[in-house]
């Protein structure tokens, strides 16, 4: 009812100021209400331009259901638009986010993958060298089994191999699913059942893992269970504060992005380009002769 007497207003101010395109155009969004016998009244008049008798008709209907219409805080309806634009902002900074992690992720698995073997190989062989030096003994011994350990629990990660195709299609739904569970901005009873889905989701992305991602996507569609703060949210003071923290989420996750923007592995990806097969080439080309010269200078 709020709704349609609020149309009904326009179309007076639209008659007021001689409008006659716009008036045709909230004609069609009012046949939507044309059930009603009075309305289908007033969108008879108005498809007939009778003016004066649809003015007359949609006086006497806001008048007589006004009064049972109860009343809004208009700033409330702006407090809801704003905490929507904020939530899209959130999914949409929060989404680069995830896409720069795993290309970091996508970036780190690769390295391990050609080079890990090798560098390990290199960390044994400083320690080596020190075996009679006991506290540069240490420290390498330290850093070989530490970078062997990490060696062991990257090549352990589940990852998919994808084609072109099936990677745009993973990032599309990831995106279309972050949007739906994301926990900062599902209202506060669905805030644990979001993340621990948002979790799963962000999991089963970086593992390039479609199936998975579909499913999730799947199930969050037929669910619809985890509505946005700006759909459920009425009282004026828990919009302020839902607006005050995802601004403060915001500012964070901005901080965040530019933080991985200025790390050394960023930097890297980017100036590499697309061209990973021949920096891996000339990576592993590089290691291999340090590792050669090292096991000449272990073995004297």
């Amino acid at each position: 009812m709020e709704k349609l007497i609020k149309r009904l207003e326009i179309l007076i101010n639209y008659i007021q100021l001689e409008e006659a395109e716009d008036i045709k155009t909230e004609v069609v969004k009012l046949k939507q209400f044309s059930e009603d016998v009075e309305i289908a009244s007033i969108v008879t008049d108005l498809n007939k331009a009778a003016y004066a008798s649809a003015t007359t008709k949609i006086n006497n209907f806001i008048n007589s259901h006004k009064q049972l219409h109860k009343w809004i805080d208009p700033e409330i309806a702006a407090l809801k638009l704003e905490l929507s634009h904020l939530e899209s902002d959130l999914t949409l900074f929060s989404n680069e986010k995830s896409e720069l992690e795993k290309l970091l992720s996508d970036f780190h698995n690769r390295h391990t993958i050609e080079l890990g073997d090798i560098i390990a190989e290199i960390l044994k062989l400083r320690m080596e060298k020190f075996k009679n030096e006991p506290p540069k003994y240490e420290e390498a011994k330290k850093d070989y089994e530490s970078y062997k350990e990490q060696v062991k629990t990257e090549k352990e990660k589940p990852r998919f191999e994808l084609n072109d195709d099936e990677k745009l299609e993973l990032k599309r739904k990831f995106r279309k699913a972050a949007i739906i569970c994301h926990p900062d901005k599902v209202a506060e009873e669905n805030k644990d059942r979001a993340a621990k889905i948002f979790i799963d989701l962000q999991q089963a992305y970086e593992a390039n893992d479609l199936q998975k991602v579909n499913a999730i996507l799947d199930n969050l569609e037929q669910g619809n269970f985890l509505h946005a703060k700006s759909e459920v949210i009425s009282e004026k003071e828990q919009l302020k504060a839902a607006i005050a923290n995802l601004t403060s989420q915001l500012s964070n996750l901005r901080s965040e992005l530019a933080e991985i923007k200025d790390s050394e592995a960023y930097k890297t990806i980017i100036s590499i380009g697309d061209d990973w097969d021949g920096y891996f080439t000339k990576l592993k080309s590089k290691l291999s002769l340090e590792l050669e010269h090292l096991k000449q200078t272990v073995v004297q």
